[in-house]
């Protein structure tokens, strides 16, 4: 009982960072025919909407292992502490897609998941979460696709902080592709600067303030809010009043 009790307290307090200390690995986008990483965790806005909590998707399946056992999901992966990876895509007429999202899971030996092998530890719950359709358009979102590419100029051990030579930041409006902006990393720095100036200025962020001020009585102000700049995924993409 206080196992579970911590778990879902540290889904709850933690559920805005999404990644902790760690790089993470990230979702991937198809556009104008290549397949870039994307920076931009698209669904957690989804799963907020609709109130699908981290602990009902992890557990939305049932793993068999080699002697038949049967098992509901236990471990999600350091590097991909969101549960999975999601594939996206572009289209040419500029409608964004969701094309598959697989759990993303600790998987000792080979596993069957509802009669699926699952040896890899991944799997598609696209079934699960979109019965009937083999791919979801997102008429629903509005904000930006953050996508590096190039080469790593400087690799930074937490969330999506690393910096890449190069970026697209996607606009997108209702699901609909507007624009992109191209970036070196030194604008892209700048970029997110401000877009995290703007992010300081929010109630989810002065939130995520209190939340780190009470767990961690030790950290100043100014470690609190280099930890909040590292390791929320979401501030980048996000699109700001002026």
């Amino acid at each position: 009982m206080v196992i579970r009790f911590f778990a879902v307290l540290f889904a709850v307090i933690f559920f805005p960072f999404l990644c902790l200390g760690e790089s993470q690995a990230s979702d991937i986008v198809r556009f104008m025919g290549k397949e870039y990483i994307l920076q931009t965790n698209i669904l957690e806005y989804y799963f907020e909407r609709q109130g699908i909590s981290r602990d009902s998707l992890m557990r939305s399946v049932t793993l068999v292992d080699s002697n038949g056992n049967k098992s509901k999901f236990s471990r999600i992966r350091p590097e991909c502490l969101r549960g999975y990876i999601a594939t996206f895509e572009v289209t040419a007429d500029g409608e964004l897609y969701l094309n598959d999202i697989q759990l993303y899971f600790f998987a000792h030996e080979p596993y069957e998941v509802e009669g699926r092998d699952s040896s890899r530890a991944q799997y598609s719950i696209m079934h699960l979460l979109f019965p009937g359709q083999r791919r979801v358009q997102l008429d629903w979102y509005t904000g930006l696709l953050i996508v590096p590419y190039g080469d790593v100029e400087n690799y930074v051990y937490s969330g999506y902080a690393s910096v890449f030579e190069q970026y697209m930041v996607m606009v997108m409006r209702e699901g609909r592709y507007l624009r992109h902006i191209n970036y070196d990393s030194r604008q892209y720095i700048i970029f997110r600067s401000r877009q995290f100036a703007m992010f300081k200025r929010t109630n989810s962020y002065r939130s995520e303030f209190t939340t780190l001020k009470v767990l961690h009585e030790d950290w100043d102000d100014a470690r609190i809010e280099e930890y909040i700049s590292l390791n929320n995924t979401l501030f980048a993409s996000r699109m700001y009043a002026k």
